[in-house]
């Protein structure tokens, strides 16, 4: 098992201040004659338990902007009110949207994409352009109306020095009509897992195979699975350089 990193400061920070968020609120709701608790909190959230929320709140796993954002819109405070390092990560929404903890629309809302979860990556049909996210930030290249974000998680991705490479928290943006061909980075699903997975494509005499572009990483390449298929394919990612 892999040993889990130590949080740094900021992340530290993160989590203390979502749990005074969180025991505030809680206070609001007992004076109100309701009840909050870290279990009722993960069924709002859609989890299917309280483990991260309890995680998140002791410091045992840093928040991520996808994270961050649900517990900002379900405290209905701003997003920085629980990590101003998280709300940088939004680098293209103003300061007034970065405070409501999600993106409101511009008067041009096509350039701006859903930030959805990995989970509904893997579940949403890519060909609707159906998400039920309400944080949504722009994408600054040309997309058709079926794109979306997520933030990157883990390192499978991650090979400094190339082309190609995606740091865990990079913000990427994933275009569904895209055509995919050999050397694309694709969002891919597959019946047998819950959530998608991020891959570049390699073919090769017409099959079709996945890689993990971190070369440390267990069965980097496999071939592609039965029954996946592509959901859409990376047109870009944004960085935020913020300290």
């Amino acid at each position: 098992m892999t040993k889990r990193r130590p949080l740094n400061e900021e992340e530290r920070a993160d989590a203390e201040r979502l749990k005074d968020v969180y025991k505030r609120k809680k206070a609001e709701y007992r004076l109100a004659g309701k009840k909050l608790t870290q279990e009722s909190m993960a069924g709002e959230l859609g989890w299917s338990g309280q483990t991260a929320v309890s995680q998140y709140m002791a410091g045992n796993i840093p928040l991520n902007l996808e994270a961050a954002a649900m517990f900002a819109r379900f405290f209905d405070v701003p997003l920085e009110n629980i990590s101003p390092r998280l709300a940088n990560l939004l680098p293209n929404a103003s300061q007034s949207e970065k405070q409501q903890g999600s993106s409101r629309l511009s008067d041009d809302d096509t350039e701006r994409v859903p930030l959805i979860s990995w989970m509904e990556a893997g579940t949403t049909q890519p060909t609707t352009g159906d998400h039920a996210s309400e944080t949504r930030i722009l994408c600054p290249v040309p997309h058709s109306n079926k794109t979306f974000a997520l933030v990157v998680e883990g390192e499978a991705m991650k090979s400094p020095g190339d082309r190609y490479s995606f740091d865990d928290g990079d913000i990427i943006h994933i275009d569904p009509a895209g055509q995919p061909r050999q050397g694309s980075i694709v969002l891919v699903r597959n019946p047998q897992d819950e959530a998608a997975i991020l891959r570049q494509l390699m073919i090769d005499g017409g099959r079709r195979y996945l890689k993990a572009l971190n070369p440390a990483w267990p069965d980097a390449i496999i071939e592609f699975p039965p029954g996946a298929h592509i959901v859409g394919v990376v047109i870009c990612k944004t960085v935020s350089f913020a300290a």
